[in-house]
């Protein structure tokens, strides 16, 4: 089962579509380094919200992107499964490095308002 979150920074808000454990993490990660989550909204509601329509970035599995690219909103492949990427599996997420990649990461999507390594 997945979940939404819908995240805000200060300008704009995301979309998230991860496992739950996995969003609850993520969620408490972006809270860290400044991104308030505000709604959690399930699945078969998020296309009726326009929130959706307006999202500054979108982060979820490589089933999300074709929905997120349709919708100008750029995205980031994160979870299971992401399958149109090389190298994914080796991608570090934890410790001290993983953050400082993900941080990196994020960030330059945000700047330049698509995926920069595709």
């Amino acid at each position: 089962m997945a979940c939404w979150t819908l995240v805000q920074r200060s300008e704009g808000s995301g979309l998230s579509r991860l496992e739950p454990d996995h969003l609850r993490s993520l969620s408490q990660w972006l809270s860290e380094v400044g991104v308030k989550s505000f709604e959690h909204v399930h699945e078969s509601l998020i296309f009726e919200k326009e929130t959706a329509q307006t999202a500054d970035l979108w982060i979820g599995s490589s089933y999300s992107e074709s929905v997120a690219e349709e919708r100008g909103i750029p995205f980031i492949p994160f979870g299971f499964p992401v399958f149109n990427r090389f190298g994914s599996s080796f991608h570090v997420s934890v410790g001290y490095r993983g953050t400082a990649e993900m941080v990196n990461y994020f960030g330059n999507v945000l700047m330049n308002g698509r995926e920069v390594f595709r």
